[in-house]
């Protein structure tokens, strides 16, 4: 009985160690092991617990500087501009080479090398500009000039959202308001802000507020509230998760035993959605599933042993 116990938590150490390096398990029987080997290791079980659902979430709004947004579309669209112009160019002097000849070798590749260096500028240009202002990239030159109107003629305001201290869920929320004098003003959500700001903490959410009812200068702090998206979603602890580098799982009891009568467990793909008052919420399990709370590893090593079963010891 010693000699399962030590077998059993080596395999669970060397499982736990090499969790986050090791790829998704290969599809193979589901482990297998007697009431015996199930007290040897310690194994618990548990159900999930019921998620409480989260409809809004506080956060903090600041606004952004219409003139600095200006600038930084006016650049891309005249990179973007050069770069279609020096294209256009390339293209008549190779069709001037090819079948006239009025146009020279050398003019060509000038012609070539003023085009990718002008390509280059204006990828130069969106790298940055996505960086500053997330999905207004997506925009046209026309659509991101009528915008700019807007902005300068103070008609909308772009704010950004940011929950202090953490990060934003990996989904869009299905809407915002900001607060002003009293007033919950809708505000539409653009979508994700990858750069961080240096007095904010990682990334935020591009919101645009149409008709405020106040001017709001640049740099202002407002609050936002979040109207997060409802996902239905289980709690589980940390110790049941295994994370590798094809995904998350967690490990469940089969109803049917094996045609020794041992119990199955079969692991089980997660989404995990985020921290929760100690506990992982994650998609991909039922509210009745009997998952393992406690002696994961040990299974996920089994697993690892290419199906192979551990055996009862007496010793």
């Amino acid at each position: 009985m010693m000699a399962t116990r030590i077998a059993f938590l080596l395999l669970g150490l060397c499982g736990l160690r090499a969790a986050l390096a090791a790829g998704p398990p290969s599809p193979q029987p589901p482990a297998a092991l007697s009431a015996r080997q199930q007290q040897a290791v310690d194994l618990h079980l548990a159900t999930p617990h019921a998620a409480q659902s989260r409809r809004s979430q506080a956060a903090y709004g600041l606004v952004l500087d219409a003139a600095a947004f200006v600038a930084d579309s006016n650049q891309l669209s005249a990179a973007q501009n050069s770069a279609q112009l020096a294209q256009t160019e390339l293209s008549r002097l190779r069709a001037l080479h090819d079948s006239e000849g009025d146009a020279s070798l050398r003019a060509v590749q000038q012609a070539e090398a003023a085009a990718a260096q002008a390509r280059g500028e204006a990828q130069t240009q969106l790298a940055g500009f996505t960086q500053r202002w997330g999905p207004l990239a997506a925009r046209s030159s026309a659509q991101r000039a009528q915008l700019a109107v807007e902005l300068l003629g103070a008609r909308s305001v772009l704010i950004r959202a940011e929950l202090p201290g953490s990060g934003l869920p990996g989904g869009l929320p299905r809407g915002a308001s900001v607060q002003l004098d009293g007033l919950n003003l809708p505000a539409q959500v653009l979508g994700h802000l990858p750069q961080a700001q240096s007095a904010l903490r990682g990334a935020g959410l591009l919101l645009m507020l149409e008709h405020a009812p106040l001017p709001l200068a640049a740099g202002s702090r407002v609050a936002v509230q979040l109207q997060q998206a409802d996902e239905a979603a289980l709690l589980v602890p940390g110790e049941a998760l295994i994370f590798e580098a094809g995904g998350s799982y967690v490990y469940r009891q089969l109803p049917q035993r094996d045609a020794q009568q041992r119990a199955q467990y079969a692991a089980v793909p997660v989404r995990v959605l985020g921290a929760e008052d100690g506990l992982w919420r994650v998609q991909g399990l039922k509210a009745t599933d009997r998952i393992v709370v406690r002696g994961a590893g040990v299974l996920w090593s089994l697993q690892g042993l290419s199906g192979v079963q551990a055996e009862d010891d007496d010793d």
